[in-house]
C-alpha cells in the first residue's frame, strides 16, 4: 500500500508514450551531461593552476559535498516523488498549489538544515582541517564553500520538481549550462585577482548562487507563484519528512562512497601529488556516473507512478531497458578514459606508473551505471529506509577496506575499497527489488550493450600492440564501437513494451 500521499492528477499511463518521453528526456539530459562532464575538468585545471595547493581545497570540497547531500538530497527526492504526474496532464489550480506546498515545505527544512550546517562548518573549519587532515589554514576554504549549501538545496529542490513530469529542459539549463559556465568564468576572473587556491572556493560558491537564482526563476515561470500562504498551510509536512530524512542519510552515505576514500587518503597524510591525482581520477569516474543520473532523473518520475499503480511487469521491463541505455553510453566513455589514462594523469602531474587505481574507479562507475537504477526503484516506490541500510553497509565496507588497504596499496587500495563497496550496494539493491517488489532485472538489454564495447575494446587492444601511438587504438575503439553499435540499435527498436 502506498505510504506517501503523492500528487493525484488525471491522465492514463500509456507505455509507448512514456517510453517516448523517457527517451526524449534522457536524450536532452545526456546532451546536458556533456556540460556536466566539463565539471570533471575542474580538478585537472585547478591542479595545473595551483599545483599542490589544490589538494587541501579538494579535501574541503569533498567534506562539504557529503554535507550537501545530507542537507538536501532527501528533500529534493521527496519533492520529485510527491509531485510526480503524467507529462500530458494539464494541472489544475489546486494541483499547482499542492506542488507549491511540497516545495515550500521541502525548501524550508532543507535550507534550514543547510544554513545550520554551513554555520557549523564555517566556525569549525580550521579545527577540522587540523584534526582530520593535519592541514592548518583550511578555515577560509571551509567558510566559503560551506556558504553555498543553502543555495545548493534550493536549486536541487526546484529542479527536482520541474523534472517530476519527466521533462528535463530546466534541469539541463541549470546544472549543465549555467553551473559549469559560471564556475569556469568565475575561476578565470578570480585567478587574475588572487593567486591562491581560495579562488576555487569562491568560484564554486558563486556558481551555486547563480544556479539557484536561475532555478528559482525557471520554477516560478513554470508554476505561477499564487496561493503560497494557503499552499504552506496545506503542505504535506509529515510526508516530506518521512520520505526525506532516511533518504537524506542514504544519499549522504552514497556520496561518501565517492568521497570517503579521498578523505581517508588525506587523513593518512599522503603526499599532495597523490591526493591530487586521486581527486582527478575519482572526479572523472564520478562524471561517468552522471550518465546514469541523466536517466535516473527522468526515470524516477515514471517509477513513482508505476509503483503507485502496482505495474510490476512494466517496472521490470523498464529498469532493464533503461539500464541497458546507461551501459550503452557509460562503457565506451570509460573505455576511452582507460585508453587515455596515462595522458590524463600526466596532465594532473600524477606519479609515473600509478594508473591502475584509475582503471578500477572507471570500472566501478560502469557497474554503478549498469545496476544503480535499482536504488531509484526502491526509493521511488516509498522505501527510502532500505536504501539507507544499503548505503550504511556499503560505506562500512568502504571505510574498513580503506583502513586496511591504503597503508599498503595507497591509491589502488582506496580504489579497490570504493569498487567493493559499490558492488555490495548494487547486490543488496538488486536482491531487494526482486524479493520485495518482484521486479526482475532483464539481462538481454545489458548483453546487447556489452557486445559492441567488448568487440571495440578487443580491436583497440590489438591495434595498441601494433602501434606505439595512443591515438590509433583510440580511433579503432571509436570506429569499432560505432560500426558494431549500428545493427544492435535495430534490436532495441524491435523490442516492444507491453502495457
Amino acid at each position: 500500500m502506498q505510504e506517501f500521499p503523492c500528487l493525484s492528477v488525471g491522465g492514463a499511463l500509456a507505455g509507448a508514450a512514456d517510453y517516448t518521453l523517457l527517451k526524449r528526456g534522457a536524450f536532452v539530459n545526456l546532451l546536458g551531461t556533456l556540460g556536466r562532464l566539463s565539471l570533471g575538468l575542474l580538478p585537472l585545471v585547478a591542479s595545473r593552476l595551483y599545483g599542490p595547493g589544490f589538494s587541501g581545497v579538494a579535501l574541503v570540497m569533498a567534506s562539504v559535498g557529503i554535507c550537501s547531500f545530507l542537507c538536501s538530497a532527501g528533500f529534493s527526492d521527496a519533492a520529485q516523488f510527491l509531485c510526480a504526474h503524467p507529462f500530458d496532464t494539464e494541472l489544475k489550480r489546486k494541483d499547482i498549489e499542492r506542488i507549491h506546498g511540497v516545495v515550500l515545505a521541502a525548501a524550508a527544512y532543507a535550507i534550514g538544515v543547510s544554513t545550520l550546517c554551513a554555520i557549523v562548518l564555517g566556525a569549525t573549519g580550521e579545527t577540522l582541517g587540523s584534526l582530520l587532515f593535519s592541514r592548518p589554514g583550511l578555515g577560509p576554504a571551509f567558510l566559503v564553500v560551506a556558504a553555498s549549501l543553502p543555495f545548493m538545496s534550493l536549486a536541487s529542490i526546484t529542479t527536482a520538481v520541474m523534472r517530476s513530469s519527466m521533462r528535463m529542459g530546466s534541469d539541463v539549463i541549470v546544472k549543465s549550462l549555467v553551473l559549469p559556465l559560471v564556475l569556469f568564468a568565475s575561476l578565470a576572473l578570480l585567478r587574475q585577482a588572487t593567486p591562491t587556491s581560495i579562488a576555487i572556493c569562491w568560484a564554486f560558491t558563486i556558481s551555486q548562487v547563480t544556479a539557484a537564482a536561475v532555478a528559482l526563476f525557471l520554477y516560478c515561470r513554470r508554476f505561477k507563484p499564487h496561493g503560497l500562504r494557503s499552499a504552506w498551510g496545506a503542505a504535506p509536512h509529515r510526508a516530506v519528512l518521512r520520505f526525506a530524512l532516511p533518504q537524506s542519510l542514504n544519499m549522504a552515505f552514497y556520496q561518501a562512497t565517492f568521497d570517503v576514500d579521498l578523505l581517508l587518503l588525506g587523513m593518512a597524510s599522503l603526499p599532495d601529488r597523490l591526493i591530487t591525482a586521486y581527486r582527478v581520477g575519482s572526479e572523472i569516474a564520478r562524471q561517468i556516473f552522471t550518465i546514469r543520473v541523466a536517466f535516473a532523473g527522468v526515470y524516477a518520475s515514471l517509477v513513482a507512478r508505476l509503483a503507485r499503480e502496482g505495474r510490476t511487469s512494466l517496472l521490470s521491463q523498464s529498469i532493464g531497458k533503461v539500464s541497458g541505455w546507461c551501459l550503452w553510453l557509460a562503457a565506451p566513455v570509460a573505455g576511452l578514459c582507460i585508453l587515455l589514462r596515462h595522458g590524463i594523469l600526466e596532465v594532473a602531474k600524477a606519479p609515473t606508473g600509478q594508473t591502475s587505481f584509475f582503471v578500477v574507479l572507471l570500472l566501478s562507475a560502469v557497474v554503478s551505471c549498469t545496476f544503480g537504477l535499482s536504488g531509484n526503484v526502491l526509493g521511488m516506490s516509498g522505501r527510502p529506509a532500505l536504501n539507507l541500510v544499503n548505503a550504511v553497509i556499503a560505506t562500512a565496507v568502504n571505510v574498513s577496506l580503506n583502513l586496511l588497504l591504503v597503508p599498503r596499496l595507497q591509491l589502488l587500495g582506496a580504489a579497490i575499497a570504493v569498487a567493493t563497496g559499490t558492488c555490495v550496494q548494487q547486490i543488496l539493491q538488486l536482491a531487494q527489488v526482486r524479493v520485495l517488489l518482484n521486479v526482475r532485472f532483464s539481462a538481454r538489454p545489458l548483453l546487447a550493450a556489452t557486445i559492441p564495447v567488448s568487440i571495440a575494446a578487443m580491436s583497440a587492444f590489438v591495434s595498441a600492440s601494433l602501434s606505439h601511438s595512443v591515438w590509433l587504438p583510440v580511433a579503432v575503439f571509436i570506429v569499432g564501437y560505432l560500426l558494431v553499435l549500428w545493427p544492435f540499435l535495430g534490436v532495441g527498436r524491435r523490442v516492444h513494451v507491453a502495457v
